[in-house]
């Protein structure tokens, strides 16, 4: 049963007269001891606040409560006052059977995070139909629901975007270094911590950095923002190579081992263990598509003279170093 505001108006002046019934008092006591919850208990109040509030009972409700012989009890005015507090803010007053007020309340929108732990790779689909690959390793953040003039999200990590187009509401995406601002198109980022890379794939992004410099992207077009560097160098790639591990492809491109081997720690989900330091810095020029961990590591085996041992989701490397040629400068 839903009472109105006129009919809780009445009741309340029942109540304040200790006319109420025992049923209705029970469920105003309900009613009070549920908005006292959710708004904190009130401080006991003095005889001009006593007086004050009963005039603005009078002014909410219509009702003359100057003839009232007795004052009410001590809880009573604590209750009372919940209700003038509660009347001020809500403007109108609803509740059920069960002593819930259902006044509108603002609606508040969440935050939703996403994780993609080593080894996992995640398909998301945003509110506005925006599709994201979160790589391995990853996190996103966004709300359940775009509001405001923008379409903002957080990316820790790496992650594919395919943004759907809307010139009115642009889509940013936020990282430790930066700030991508689209309308609708295709990239990828890479937000580490000493290091950020934009690569546009399709339409145009707007790259920003705190200290106010831009770049603007076009197709095969690559933004990397080191840390503290506060400037954007551009320069064109060959795109696949920084996209294709959406497709499961990897692609080494003259990184040194210890950066291949971080990699693959969150690929495939693994720990490596190097007995031989000196192999981290051999560089690798390789490309795998959907290959095995052990396949990976054998061509290795194969380029570097290294040896490796794979125990469960642990991995130990050995070796005596690499070619001259092959050691990164």
């Amino acid at each position: 049963m839903k009472m109105t505001k006129p009919e809780f108006q009445d009741l309340l002046d029942r109540y304040l007269n200790g006319l109420a019934s025992p049923g209705e008092t029970k469920l105003l006591d309900q009613f009070f001891d549920s908005y006292r919850t959710k708004t904190g208990d009130l401080k006991e109040i003095g005889e001009e606040i006593k007086r004050e509030i009963l005039q603005n009972i009078e002014l909410e409700t219509g009702t003359n409560l100057k003839k009232q012989i007795r004052w009410p009890r001590p809880m009573v005015w604590l209750r009372v006052a919940a209700v003038i507090s509660f009347l001020f803010i809500t403007s109108y007053l609803l509740f059920d059977e069960f002593g819930r007020q259902g006044a509108t309340q603002a609606h508040v929108i969440k935050l939703k995070k996403v994780h993609a732990s080593r080894g996992q790779k995640l398909d998301i689909r945003l509110p506005d139909g925006s599709r994201i690959k979160l790589n391995a390793n990853s996190n996103i953040s966004y709300p359940e629901k775009f509001t405001g003039e923008t379409r903002e999200v957080t990316l820790e990590g790496e992650a594919y975007f395919e943004v759907t187009h809307n010139p009115s509401r642009p889509f940013i995406v936020r990282t430790a270094n930066a700030s991508t601002r689209v309308l609708g198109t295709s990239f990828n980022i890479f937000s580490g911590s000493e290091m950020t890379a934009i690569t546009l794939v399709e339409g145009q992004v707007n790259v920003t950095l705190p200290n106010g410099q831009a770049a603007l992207l076009t197709p095969n077009l690559q933004a990397t923002i080191v840390k503290d560097a506060q400037r954007i160098d551009t320069h064109e790639v060959d795109i696949e190579k920084y996209v294709g591990w959406k497709n499961n492809t990897l692609h080494f491109n003259d990184i040194t081992l210890g950066e291949a081997f971080t990699t693959i720690e969150n690929w495939y989900n693994v720990k490596i263990d190097v007995k031989t330091p000196s192999l981290l810095n051999c560089t690798i020029n390789s490309k795998y598509q959907n290959e095995s961990l052990e396949n990976v590591l054998n061509s290795f085996r194969f380029m570097l003279k290294m040896d490796f041992k794979i125990d469960g989701q642990q991995v130990t490397v050995s070796g005596n170093g690499c070619p001259e040629k092959t050691k990164k400068q």
